[in-house]
């Protein structure tokens, strides 16, 4: 039960710090949160529009357009700009409680990966464990990428595609070959 607990806490770090690493050590996803100068009259603007909390699609058309108004709205904004937009009341962030519920997100992450891979190599030979281990990893974090971030980007173009496509991989292939170091203790 120790080395159980050991493992997950270990697997929960390097997912904490790979997470860490991505979005602000090495800010891979610089592209998908940049700065502009214009910010706070951008804000004030927004703000003074008045529209309530929640995310918006520029354009599109209104509610209760037909089909037929749908289909030329569509061709009418073909090749044009167009924007999504999330708007937040308050900016009530405080580092310490993202951070807690995130590793503890972590934590419940790496536990379900490493019940899933002990139950998905405990038939396999010992010498195939570990590189299985980190194939069956990679494939979960990829199954990931792609059912959300790829597909999100099918239809919205995100700026920090790669940067989540590297996310899908390397922490997950670091968990198997972690998952693989236990395994082999315990063979």
């Amino acid at each position: 039960m120790k080395k159980s607990i050991t493992r997950v806490f270990l697997g929960a770090l390097v997912l904490f710090g790979w997470q860490f690493m991505s979005w602000a050590a090495l800010n891979f996803h610089e592209k998908a949160q940049r700065h502009t100068p214009q910010q706070d009259s951008i804000l004030a603007y927004i703000q003074g529009l008045g529209l309530e909390e929640g995310q918006y699609l520029l354009p599109q058309p209104g509610p209760g357009a037909t089909a037929e108004m749908q289909q030329a709205f569509m061709r009418d904004q073909q090749g044009k700009p167009w924007a999504m937009l999330a708007i937040h009341r308050r900016n009530q962030t405080t580092m310490w409680m993202p951070m807690l519920r995130g590793f503890l997100v972590d934590l419940l992450i790496v536990w379900m990966l490493f019940a899933l891979l002990d139950a998905m190599i405990k038939h396999l030979p010992p010498a195939k464990r570990w590189s299985m281990g980190i194939l069956y990893s990679m494939t979960i974090g990829l199954i990931g990428y792609f059912a959300i971030d790829y597909t999100n980007f099918i239809w919205y173009q995100s700026f920090d595609i790669l940067a989540s496509l590297v996310d899908g991989v390397v922490p997950w292939a670091i968990l198997g070959g972690l998952h693989g170091i236990f395994a082999a203790r315990k063979a």
